[in-house]
Parts: structure tokens; C-alpha cells; sequence
């Protein structure tokens, strides 16, 4: 599917999210499904988990503006046309630099000179 393509081409986006039990996915015919993307009548959700040093808002702007071309449609403009809404759903912290403190997440270096 183009948008999962166009999502996934963006810098920041590590992945995309189907959720905490699998569920956000579109089903299409021939029982090929596109995780990461679900769509309405009107509006098509991206859900993506991105890197956890990333700009969270510029990330999430560029996957709207390349999903939105990707899968714009002159047919569909105007009334009718989906609406492109993305989901930051997670943030990728590289593996091993990471520790889960009481307070989150810290970086281990933060542990190793506090605690």
C-alpha cells in the first residue's frame, strides 16, 4: 500500500505501530492485510514509532505531507477525499543505552553518575 511505503521513507519513522494487540491494520482483498494503517470512509490513520531523539512534531509532519501525496487521488479532492491523521503511537530508544528507572525511561549514564 502507498501509504505504509510513503510512512516508512520518511527520516525519524523506524516502523510502523499495530498497536498493543495487533489491531490496527487494514485488510485488503485476497487476504493481504497493511499493518500500521487503518482506514474509513473519510480518513486514513498512520500509526508510526519513530526515534526516541527525533523532532516528534517535524517527523509527524512529514509523514502527513508523504502520505497525503502518496495516496492523494484527483477523483477524491474535496468532499469525499480522506483525511490524512497520523499517530505518534511509541518512540524508539536505542537498545542498550536505555534503563527503565522509577521514573521512566533514563539514560544509563544518568544512572550510572545519580545512583
Amino acid at each position: 500500500m502507498r501509504a505504509r511505503e510513503a510512512a516508512l521513507t520518511v527520516e525519524g519513522v523506524t516502523r510502523l505501530s499495530t498497536g498493543p494487540f495487533g489491531e490496527i491494520a487494514t485488510y485488503l482483498p485476497g487476504r493481504r492485510n497493511v499493518p500500521g494503517i487503518r482506514l474509513t470512509p473519510s480518513e486514513l490513520h498512520v500509526h508510526v514509532v519513530i526515534e526516541a531523539t527525533a523532532a516528534i512534531r517535524e517527523v509527524a509532519e512529514r509523514v502527513h505531507e508523504a502520505v497525503d501525496l502518496a495516496t492523494s487521488d484527483p477523483g477524491r479532492r474535496g468532499p469525499g477525499a480522506r483525511t490524512v491523521v497520523v499517530h505518534v503511537d511509541d518512540l524508539d530508544v536505542p537498545t542498550g543505552r536505555a534503563a527503565r528507572g522509577t521514573d521512566g525511561v533514563r539514560a544509563v549514564d544518568e544512572l550510572e553518575e545519580g545512583d
